[in-house]
């Protein structure tokens, strides 16, 4: 299994996490800004290594997380982050960014891991550890310029209104265990131009072969002046997999941005993605 030991060699942008001090020496005095740049860039260089078994891609990161949460403030599942206080500073943007990453090349879809219950439990849809492959962040979102959505929140924030992410006994996780509880809304897909809409597929699937079981979680929203209806939106984009009881069941399947036009506001639900 490739190691946090062994990243060094294989990731020099990362050889850094080799360092005792890291990261209170290297996130020192930074803004949020490069706080966010070297998080992103560590996770997205962590997710080009190899390992023996797949499944193992969550487990050795864990020290890692562990240790970035503590400086940053903030708490977090799967590299996905919530709220940060870090120096005193809000930072709600951490959860929303970290939410919004994507497959690196669209020319090599991620591939979803197969977990083996006996050496690990699965990992949720919406984190990039459930796949193989290289991700990166989404970046049309600009910075200080956004305003983000409460449709999805922190699970795991004390102080979120219910709990989104619920979990049984850490070492009993099962993929049902673990969820985001999220506001989903249809939106009109087959009206939007290629301008009004950029869609990033997980696992590089052709648009029009999910459009007839495509919703989306709206992430933010980009400040400009006029109608919502023409401001750009940054979303999730997810599919049902099945229902229980009353409620959906979701999975993530990509990421991407849409005019507001396009979302059908009248038709959303409330479910989960797992």
């Amino acid at each position: 299994m490739c190691s946090l030991a062994n990243i060094n060699s294989q990731s020099p942008s990362v050889g850094i996490l080799g360092d005792s001090r890291f990261p209170e020496k290297t996130l020192k005095d930074s803004s949020k800004g490069q706080e966010l740049q070297c998080f992103q860039k560590i996770f997205s260089d962590y997710s080009t290594l190899e390992f023996t078994h797949d499944s193992d891609r969550a487990i050795a990161i864990t020290g890692l997380e562990s240790r970035l949460r503590k400086e940053l403030g903030t708490d977090g599942r799967y590299g996905i982050f919530g709220e940060c206080q870090s120096n005193g500073r809000p930072g709600e943007d951490f959860f929303h960014r970290s939410l919004l990453w994507k497959c690196k090349n669209k020319a090599i879809p991620l591939k979803r891991i197969v977990f083996e219950t006996s050496r690990s439990a699965p990992v949720p849809s919406w984190s990039w550890m459930a796949y193989k492959g290289a991700i990166g962040y989404y970046s049309k979102p600009p910075h200080g310029q956004v305003v983000w959505s409460d449709d999805v929140a922190p699970a795991w924030a004390s102080n979120s209104r219910p709990p989104y992410l619920t979990t049984s006994d850490s070492n009993q996780r099962t993929e049902t265990d673990v969820h985001l509880k999220a506001r989903v809304r249809s939106f009109q897909f087959e009206a939007a131009s290629k301008d009004e809409h950029d869609f990033r597929f997980d696992n590089g699937e052709n648009s029009a072969k999910v459009s007839g079981n495509m919703s989306c979680v709206v992430v933010g929203v980009k400040m400009s002046r006029g109608h919502p209806a023409e401001k750009e939106h940054y979303v999730l984009l997810v599919r049902s997999v099945e229902r229980q009881g009353k409620r959906l069941i979701y999975e993530r399947i990509g990421v991407g941005s849409m005019l507001g036009r396009h979302l059908m506001g009248e038709n959303c639900v409330d479910g989960q993605i797992v």
